[in-house]
């Protein structure tokens, strides 16, 4: 049996966490930015686009996904601290996962020695050269993860009912009438064809026309006649 959940992400205790985490990664780039220590620092160069822009979409996902869109990549520095916009700090680096983020763990390292007086383990060139192999095989993890997780997903949908109806929230328009759509029941975007009157934010009724997860193809179609806002 597949169970497909979705975690509080606004729990009191998971926020306390989130932010104990942010903290800390703060708190190390600015150790190491006034003792000179070569670190992974992370950062995100801040969007140029007004946020104000996006005011017409509806708030939660439509807006959030527009706005992701234009977010630009993550970059790092290995000698300073690099602005990340997103969180508003002038410097960060990941710190609190050792167990699963190798660049986690040479950054212990790295303070780590400069806390016991000597001199830090690697330079910022021997940094760079290994961050450099380990996102590429990160880059391949994600992917296997993601691939899996549309997957069972996907595989879900197809032991359902055929005549079973979802809720299927229009984030924006690919194409005259196609539209992305967000499956509200299990939180996977897809494509879908809409009727005439259907607007950014609206939320339809879709069924599940085809899944097949071992080709990675979902086609969904929408169920006419049935429609609401979305809440």
């Amino acid at each position: 049996m597949i169970k497909l959940y979705a975690e509080n992400q606004a729990d009191p205790a998971m926020r306390l966490v989130s932010e104990m985490m942010i903290l800390c990664g703060e708190v190390i780039a600015t150790l190491g930015s006034s003792n000179n220590i070569p670190l992974p620092y992370r950062g995100q160069p801040q969007s140029n686009i007004d946020i104000s822009a996006f005011s017409h979409l509806p708030e939660g996902p439509v807006r959030s996904s527009a706005i992701v869109r234009t977010m630009r990549a993550a970059e790092m520095d290995f000698r300073n601290p690099v602005r990340h916009g997103v969180l508003g700090l002038p410097g960060y680096v990941q710190f609190t996962s050792p167990i699963r983020r190798y660049m986690d763990l040479l950054a212990h390292y790295q303070v780590k020695a400069f806390l016991r007086g000597d001199s830090p383990p690697f330079s910022s060139g021997q940094l760079e050269g290994i961050a450099s192999m380990v996102n590429m095989n990160t880059r391949v993890v994600r992917r296997l993860s993601s691939s899996s997780l549309r997957y069972w997903i996907i595989e879900y949908l197809r032991r359902q009912p055929k005549e079973k109806k979802f809720s299927a929230l229009v984030l924006r328009f690919i194409k005259d009438r196609v539209a992305a759509v967000l499956l509200m029941e299990v939180g996977l975007q897809a494509s879908t064809w809409v009727s005439v009157g259907v607007h950014i934010g609206d939320e339809v009724k879709v069924q599940v026309d085809e899944a097949h997860p071992r080709d990675d193809v979902l086609t969904l179609k929408e169920v006419v006649g049935i429609q609401g806002p979305y809440v």
